[in-house]
This record gives C-alpha cells, sequence and structure tokens, in this order.
C-alpha cells in the first residue's frame, strides 16, 4: 500500500485521475487487490 499512495502523491496521477474523471460519464471506481504467495501452503 505504501508504493500505491507513493504513486498516487505524484502530481502526474493526479493530472491522469482528473482526466478519467472528465472522461467518464460515471465516478471511476479503483479497486487494490492485495496478493499472498501461498507456495509452501500449497508444496508443503
Amino acid at each position: 500500500m505504501a508504493a500505491v499512495r507513493a504513486h498516487f502523491a505524484v502530481p502526474a496521477s493526479g493530472a491522469f485521475v482528473a482526466e478519467m474523471r472528465a472522461l467518464s460519464p460515471q465516478p471511476p471506481v479503483m479497486r487494490v487487490f492485495l496478493g499472498e504467495d501461498v507456495t509452501a501452503r500449497v508444496v508443503g
């Protein structure tokens, strides 16, 4: 999440979001998913 927050703190990211809002007929929705490595549980 720290990387996502840092990414959206960049002015260009804010400008991109503003442009997308202007182009979208509905408010944009952003979903962030977390991943987890489960290899050890599956293999071990």
